[in-house]
């Protein structure tokens, strides 16, 4: 089943420009394994509505899945600009740092998480919430 396939080509009347139903879908294209329609519907999400933390780190993850780290550490640090407490963004920057290999970097951004506790399944839980996509990328 291919949710959204028909939403995404205008074949409905859905408001293509609302940000917070661009945001939902691409994270459905997520589960599905589609990371690059994924990404393309949360940076419309994003042209919507700017200044959304939770949306910046989805398409975080959603890079981070496609191994675009330069576009993965932007989108987190954007999400933690705008909410500098958000322990979600702090983790997942921790962890991308940690995957490619920048250690240094992932002690600092799971240090500074609040809620350290969280930090070792942050991206597990980000994996499951995309169906498990991420981890199937990653061993291709």
């Amino acid at each position: 089943m291919d949710l959204g396939k028909g939403w995404v080509s205008g074949k409905d009347k859905l408001d293509q420009n609302h940000p917070e139903a661009l945001h939902y879908l691409g994270l459905l294209m997520a589960q599905q394994g589609q990371l690059t329609a994924a990404a393309g519907l949360l940076e419309k999400s994003l042209r919507c509505s700017p200044e959304s933390p939770n949306c910046h780190k989805d398409l975080g993850i959603v890079f981070h899945g496609l191994e675009r780290f330069e576009d993965a550490e932007s989108a987190y640090r954007k999400a933690i600009e705008l909410q500098p407490s958000f322990p979600e963004a702090l983790c997942s920057l921790g962890h991308l740092y940690r995957d490619f290999c920048c250690l240094e970097e992932a002690v600092t951004c799971y240090a500074n998480s609040t809620a350290r506790r969280y930090a070792g399944s942050c991206l597990l839980n980000a994996d499951r919430s995309f169906g498990g996509s991420l981890r199937r990328r990653r061993r291709s």
